[in-house]
């Protein structure tokens, strides 16, 4: 694991604590000093609601680069969970040569 995955992972705690204080604001705060792809690893450590929820809190554009960069698994199950209107902005927004099937 990298010095910026370790990183991320420091505010594992924090993350946790202001999910379940419901704290919008400071949740958005913290995923935008990170890089996509550090926060699909950190997305990992979290339950499929709480995914959900957390892109529900982002930006389309950094939404989509995240979604990316999240394997095609993941992506599946995270699709079959988003509300129909997230999934279709998360999609038009992906590359459709990156789209899963």
């Amino acid at each position: 694991m990298s010095r910026e995955f370790s990183r991320m992972f420091l505010v594992l705690p924090e993350i946790k604590e202001l999910l379940s204080q419901n704290k919008k604001e400071q949740l958005k705060k913290i995923f935008y000093d990170y890089e996509p792809i550090e926060i699909v690893e950190i997305l990992k450590e979290f339950s499929l609601r709480d995914k959900v929820f957390l892109f529900s809190l982002l930006d389309i554009d950094l939404a989509a680069d995240i979604f990316e960069k999240t394997d095609k698994d993941d992506q599946l199950t995270l699709l079959g969970a988003f509300d129909k209107t997230r999934k279709a902005e998360i999609l038009d927004e992906v590359a459709p040569d990156e789209r899963v099937d």
